[in-house]
């Protein structure tokens, strides 16, 4: 058993600055994935790196971005690309999130730079536009 104090250091989690212990990791739920009890006593299971000052001081928003849209979107494709043979993702979430129905192939994306908005007018189906996937959390909401 584990049993250290930390804090979550991650400025975007909702939880950022409560001191927590460290109860035991969580293999399942992947390699770096904590379970931490707060004051409450409420528990959650974090990334190991949000408890790391170090590592989330580097973290900062910045008035010009670092990568482009079609970075990201290469990102994407390659980790669909990995998902794909297990494509176990309910039908009527990927027919409402895609323009062409249900499928679990990927449609071609145009590039753009981070700071290119969508032409005006364009609609959520224009190749500069990041497509909305609804998937379930972990708790099955979604």
């Amino acid at each position: 058993m584990l049993l250290n104090t930390g804090k979550i250091q991650y400025q975007h989690h909702p939880r950022f600055g409560d001191a927590v212990t460290i109860v035991r990791r969580c293999l399942s739920f992947g390699p770096h994935q904590v379970q931490v009890v707060l004051p409450s006593g409420d528990q959650l299971i974090v990334p190991e790196w949000m408890l790391d000052e170090h590592l989330c001081r580097g973290m900062a928003i910045v008035e010009h971005p670092v990568l482009s849209i079609a970075s990201l979107l290469a990102l994407r494709d390659l980790l669909y690309a990995q998902l794909r043979p297990a494509c176990h993702v309910d039908p009527l979430v990927l027919e409402a999130s895609s323009s062409g129905g249900a499928s679990c192939e990927l449609t071609p994306s145009e590039s753009s730079s981070v700071g290119d908005p969508t032409p005006a007018g364009a609609s959520p189906s224009h190749p500069t536009a990041l497509p909305r996937v609804a998937e379930p959390d972990a708790a099955g909401h979604g």
